[in-house]
């Protein structure tokens, strides 16, 4: 059988807490082509059987609100749309034990539009690499994602296909733990914000994938938990990310051997501002041969994982400016290489604070300024190793 129930346009379905045991069924609740249909109240059960508790699959819907629901025990997802919805709000549910994804919506030509997602527990979600607790695959104009907690899920928020110039996407204050895959992922927007969240994933905290503009992260927290040594992210920006905003994110490696705090492939426009980042092997660096344009990073505090590593890492880079940041517990301050690759580079005001085996490496550079940096911590005379078009001014150590 594959659905229970067809809700009439403009119905509260309220539970008052009973339980619908679903385990014969395929669909519970068949919502396509309805408009303003509540559901509140209920514990849907699935038995580990049932596909899903909530779709949208036969006509587009407008206006559902899915509330204070306990949706647990389905093979395939907890809400899915695979057409357009406008005006979804999913709030306060318990969704949980799911074998696919937990919510999902918006396919591509259909778009999720006007979507309020918040104050959910999502817990246990996932049996495959691509599974998520929250899957918005098209987000249309104003969705919010906010006040979630996310546990024990393969992975956690995925966002992408922007459409419109109004704020793709806003997550803010979501608490999220992942086992295998990123906390956040952002792609192919216009105007997103990711503020506030906290992050513990076990190799990439927030990615934001190619072709995405107008993104600002700010506030929060990123924890990265594996023990294994490769490739590692508290945040990396894709190809083709223009625009990019990163101010105020904590950024920890629990086991310093390896990774990047933040990372960059081909992005055009970044500025990295008042950041703690620590215990990675690159705190902030690149991780591509393509070029950044534009990138800007202040006032930050970069502490590495010991006697290997560089506080700033950047091969292929025209326009970088880095100022005002305190750099300690990393082999080179700075490293720049490029053949030559670097230019319209400016160094200017950071402090190294302790373990540091010499100023860094710049090579194959064309205008490069290094200035009225300053080292507490001993380095040997040879402070830089130098080749192509590079100023040094008024650096100083103190013994």
């Amino acid at each position: 059988m594959r659905t229970t129930i067809t809700i009439p346009d403009n119905t509260t379905i309220s539970g008052e807490g009973c339980v619908i045991r679903a385990h014969d069924l395929l669909i519970v609740f068949e919502l396509g082509g309805s408009t303003g249909v509540t559901i509140k109240d209920l514990i849907i059960d699935g038995g580990n059987t049932c596909s899903r508790a909530v779709a949208v699959s036969a006509a587009e819907a407008n206006s559902l609100t899915l509330r204070d629901c306990e949706l647990r025990k389905f093979r395939a997802s907890a809400f899915r749309s695979s057409l357009a919805v406008n005006g979804l709000i999913l709030v306060d549910n318990y969704v949980h034990n799911i074998g696919g994804e937990g919510v999902v919506t918006g396919f591509s030509p259909n778009f999720a539009y006007n979507c309020e997602i918040f104050g959910n527990r999502i817990e246990t979600i996932g049996d495959n690499a691509g599974d998520w607790a929250v899957y918005i695959s098209s987000a249309g104009e104003q969705l919010n994602i906010h006040h979630n907690i996310i546990q024990d899920c393969i992975g956690g928020i995925k966002v992408s296909i922007g459409s419109g110039t109004q704020p793709d996407a806003t997550l803010d204050a979501n608490e999220i733990s992942t086992t295998e895959q990123a906390g956040i992922v952002v792609g192919r927007v216009t105007l997103a914000t990711v503020s506030n969240n906290h992050v513990i994933a076990p190799r990439t905290g927030i990615n934001i994938e190619a072709t995405v503009r107008s993104v600002f992260i700010m506030g929060g927290e990123v924890t990265i938990t594996t023990d294994e040594v490769g490739d590692s992210f508290g945040i990396i920006l894709g190809d083709g990310a223009i625009d990019v905003t990163i101010d105020s994110v904590t950024l920890r490696r629990d086991n310093d051997t390896y990774g990047f705090g933040i990372a960059m492939r081909e992005v055009d426009g970044v500025l990295i501002r008042n950041c703690h980042i620590a215990g990675f092997l690159y705190p902030i660096g690149q991780y591509s041969s393509q070029y950044l344009t534009n990138v800007r990073i202040e006032d930050c505090r970069l502490v590495g994982a010991g006697s290997t590593g560089a506080g700033l890492s950047f091969k292929y880079v025209d326009g970088l400016y880095a100022s005002r940041n305190i750099v300690a517990d990393v082999q080179f301050f700075l490293n720049l290489e490029g053949t030559p690759h670097v230019s319209n580079t400016e160094i200017a005001e950071n402090v190294i604070k302790s373990y540091c085996q010499n100023w860094g490496r710049v090579t194959g550079a064309i205008a490069v300024y290094i200035h009225d940096n300053v080292s507490y911590a001993p380095i040997p005379d040879d402070w830089f190793d130098i080749s192509g078009n590079v100023t040094l001014e008024s650096n100083t150590v103190f013994p």
